[in-house]
C-alpha cells in the first residue's frame, strides 16, 4: 500500500518531485532512508528483484566471454547497487537518492566504488562514450514528460543515456508492464532513431516468468544499439509517453469503472522468480539464447580494441585514470586509419598522468593487438 501511494505522489512526475519527496521528512525520519530500507528489503521476491535475476543471466555470459567488462557497464538509476550486487563487479552506478547507495554498501564485495548520486537527466560530462553497455531499470517511467523535446526531461535523459554509451554499444531499458501494447512497443521504439538508437530485436520485447504460472510475472525490455550521434531534438514528447500515460490523458480521473488490466498483476510478495522467457515476433527465446544473439552487437565495437587495452593495461599501471580516457577514445572514435590514432594519441597522452608515448610507439602496439583481435 505504501508503495502505491509513492507511486500516486511521484510517479511520471520528473526528478525535482522525486527528490522533494525523497528529501522530505516523516515523524523525523528521512523518507529517502525509509524508502530505501523498504526497497532493500522488499528486492528478492519484488518487481526490482525478478528483474535484476533476469539481467544477470542476459549479462553474465557477455563478461564471462569477454564482451565487456564490469566497469564498462553502467547501472543508471542503480537503486541498491543492483547490478554490481547481481553481477558480482565493480559496475558504474547513479542513483537519485544516497541513501539507496549508502544502504547497499555493506551488501557488496565491492562497496558501491564506482556508483554516485545524481540525476539521470545531467550525467557527468567525463563518462561521454565511456560505457560499452548502460542499463537503467525500471526508472524511466518516473521521469516527466510534457511539451517540446526540449522541455521533456524523459528527452533529456534518453539523450543522456546515449551521450555516455560507446558508439555500436548498448543502452538497455526495462519498464512495467503497463508501458506499452504490443503495438505501441515498435513505434516508441522508432521515436528513438532521434538519439541516434536503433532497436535490437532479440532483446526487445515482452518478458515472461514461466516457473509459477499462477502468478505469472511480465515486464518489457528494450534494447538499443547506439549508432551514432543524435539526428535531432525536434519533435512533441508525446512520441515518448508510455501506454498507461496515454490513457490517464484520455480518460476522466476517478470516474467510471476500472479498466481491466492488460497483463496480470504481479505476483503477492512471497514468490521469486527465476525462469523467464523473451516474447517477440521471433517467438519465444530463453534469457541465454537472446544474450548469445545479441552478444554479437559488442563484436564490432570492440574487435581488435580488447586486446589493444590489455596490452595497454599488462605494460602500465592498469588502474590509471589514463586508460579509461584511452577506451572512452577507442570506444568513439573506433581508429581505421592512421589520423584516427593521432587524434586518440593527442587527447589521451597529453594528459599530465599519461606516460610519454611516441606516436609510433602507440601505432605498433595496435598493429600487434589486431593480430590477436578474437575471431568470435
Amino acid at each position: 500500500r505504501w508503495m502505491g501511494e509513492v507511486y500516486q505522489r511521484v510517479r511520471g512526475k520528473g526528478e525535482d518531485r522525486a527528490l522533494a519527496f525523497l528529501s522530505a521528512t516523516h515523524r523525523d525520519k528521512p523518507v529517502g532512508k525509509a524508502f530505501a530500507r523498504y526497497y532493500l528489503d522488499d528486492e528478492e521476491a519484488s518487481l526490482s528483484g525478478d528483474v535484476a535475476r533476469f539481467l544477470a543471466r542476459v549479462y553474465k555470459p557477455w563478461l564471462r566471454d569477454g564482451r565487456v567488462s564490469g566497469e564498462e557497464i553502467l547501472d543508471a538509476a542503480c537503486g541498491p547497487l543492483t547490478l554490481e550486487r547481481r553481477l558480482g563487479e565493480p559496475t558504474f552506478g547513479i542513483d537519485l537518492n544516497p541513501h539507496m547507495v549508502d544502504l547497499a554498501r555493506e551488501h557488496s564485495y565491492h562497496a558501491g566504488r564506482n556508483a554516485r548520486v545524481g540525476r539521470l537527466s545531467d550525467l557527468p560530462a567525463e563518462w561521454n562514450a565511456r560505457f560499452r553497455l548502460t542499463a537503467c531499470s525500471l526508472a524511466l517511467h518516473w521521469s516527466a514528460n510534457k511539451g517540446a523535446w526540449a522541455k521533456s526531461e524523459r528527452a533529456r535523459i534518453l539523450a543522456n543515456l546515449a551521450r555516455v554509451t560507446a558508439v555500436d554499444g548498448l543502452v538497455h531499458l526495462v519498464l512495467p508492464p503497463s508501458s506499452f501494447s504490443d503495438d505501441m512497443l515498435a513505434e516508441w521504439t522508432d521515436a528513438l532513431r532521434a538519439f541516434g538508437l536503433e532497436r535490437v530485436a532479440e532483446l526487445t520485447g515482452l518478458i515472461e516468468s514461466v516457473d509459477s504460472p499462477e502468478h505469472r510475472r511480465t515486464f518489457w525490455s528494450v534494447c538499443l544499439r547506439k549508432t551514432g550521434e543524435p539526428t535531432g531534438t525536434e519533435g512533441d514528447s508525446a512520441a515518448l509517453a508510455f501506454e498507461d500515460e496515454r490513457k490517464r490523458q484520455t480518460e476522466t480521473v476517478n470516474v467510471g469503472p476500472k479498466r481491466e488490466c492488460t497483463h496480470p498483476p504481479g505476483p503477492p510478495a512471497q514468490v521469486k522468480h527465476d525462469l523467464f522467457v523473451v516474447v517477440n515476433d521471433g517467438g519465444s527465446q530463453s534469457p541465454e539464447s537472446v544474450s548469445a544473439a545479441v552478444a554479437e552487437c559488442f563484436v564490432s565495437a570492440t574487435g581488435w580494441c580488447l586486446p589493444f587495452v590489455d596490452i595497454i593495461r599488462k605494460e602500465y599501471d592498469p588502474a590509471a585514470d589514463w586508460i579509461a580516457l584511452l577506451e572512452a577514445e577507442l570506444n568513439r572514435v573506433r581508429p581505421q586509419k592512421a589520423t584516427d590514432f593521432s587524434r586518440i594519441w593527442d587527447a589521451v597522452f597529453h594528459q599530465p598522468a599519461a606516460p610519454k608515448m611516441k606516436r609510433e610507439t602507440f601505432r605498433a602496439i595496435a598493429k600487434r593487438a589486431m593480430s590477436l583481435e578474437p575471431s568470435h
